[in-house]
């Protein structure tokens, strides 16, 4: 398992642009897309618009009230969005287990992709109070951490990592060949879905998100809330 790397760090900050167009979805403006101002004004509820945005964001679900909030926006927009989240999920998920994504078979990427799907439809997250700050509002979001990635790399992993490299100076894999790379993704992968069969979760943290209105008077998620609760979504220890 590699540490963290400006690699990695910048995938997850890439993850963080992508939570916050689908948080959003509507269409662009030059940034995080908001609800526009008259479905602001006539259905605009603080709480709400972060579950849907939660829910958009890991589940892939988009309830009719959320989508009215943002003013008539598409499940299909949104869909995309999700899936262009997901995509760069797996690329933070491969680069922190070491996994070659681009040598990798189709029928690899497909599993590791349904692998992400998978483990944030795990997402747990509880709304709090919500408290209203001048035009602004505060909501409060209760987070359990999934622990299957954390629980696959302080168990799992060390000893697989190990044997593996005792094969490779045995001369039994050949860490360049393809079939290596899927077999080192497989194996992965097979070890996070055992932990997703029954998934558990890390002691529950709660971060504040902050609503505000853009220079078109409509409310959109503001400065690093969202990055704030995606940083506990999923636990990756470093």
């Amino acid at each position: 398992m590699k540490n963290m790397s400006r690699r990695f760090a910048c995938l997850v900050l890439a993850l963080s642009l992508c939570l916050a167009l689908l948080a959003g979805c509507g269409k662009d403006k030059g940034g995080a897309p908001d609800p526009t101002p008259e479905a602001t004004k006539q259905t605009f509820d603080p709480a709400a618009y972060v579950k849907g945005g939660l829910d958009a964001v890991y589940l892939g679900e988009y309830s009719d009230a959320y989508l009215a909030m943002l003013g008539g926006e598409t499940k299909e927009n949104c869909d995309e969005r999700y899936e262009r989240g997901m995509q760069v999920s797996l690329e933070v998920f491969c680069e922190y287990f070491g996994i070659d994504l681009a040598q990798c078979s189709d029928a690899m990427r497909t599993e590791l992709l349904d692998l992400m799907r998978r483990m944030y439809k795990c997402a747990k997250y509880e709304i709090g109070p919500t408290v209203q700050d001048g035009d602004g509002y505060t909501v409060s979001v209760t987070v359990s951490p999934i622990a299957a990635v954390a629980q696959t790399a302080q168990n799992d992993y060390p000893g697989f990592a190990q044997d593996a490299a005792n094969r490779i100076a045995a001369g039994e894999l050949d860490k360049s060949s393809q079939s290596f790379k899927d077999w080192w993704a497989k194996s992965i992968c097979g070890m996070v879905s055992a932990r997703l069969a029954s998934p558990e979760y890390l002691a529950a943290q709660t971060v504040s998100v902050t609503l505000a209105k853009n220079d078109g008077g409509a409310y959109g998620f503001a400065g690093t809330s969202l990055s704030d609760v995606d940083a506990l979504i999923v636990s990756y220890p470093a």
